[in-house]
Order: structure tokens, then sequence, then C-alpha cells
């Protein structure tokens, strides 16, 4: 049975801490899978390795300089 059938649907104000709690489990443990998946990913086929050469290329054209990113 999905998580809150026996309670129905709720209104912004009617979440409780536990309600919260979950969402925050939930989203914290989709984070985690997603950089698993991604570590696993030979080196430039990784989208963190894609992501930092676009955020690299984007501050070059701004004027920005290269911040070494370890």
């Amino acid at each position: 049975m999905p998580y809150g059938v026996k309670r129905g649907m709720s209104v912004p104000g009617e979440f409780t801490v536990a309600d919260l709690t979950m969402l925050m489990l939930a989203s914290a443990t989709g984070i985690v899978m997603a950089l698993i998946t991604d570590f696993q990913q030979s080196g430039s086929d990784s989208a963190l390795f894609t992501i930092s050469a676009w955020v690299l290329g984007l501050t070059g054209i701004v004027g920005i300089p290269a911040m070494p990113l370890w």
C-alpha cells in the first residue's frame, strides 16, 4: 500500500514532521543513487565532468578566471 493512502490528501498546512522527514529521506536517497550511478560512468561520460566543463567554459566567456575544482 502506498504511503498516505489511508490519510487522504493533505493541504500544505497539514503536513507533519513525519511527512517532511520521509520526503527528505526519499530525496536524499534519490540524490545518493544518482551520484553512485554517475560515479560508475567513465571519465568524460560522467555528468559531473560535463557540467564542470560547461561551468568552466561559461566562466571563461564571462571573464572569470578558471578556479581549480579540487
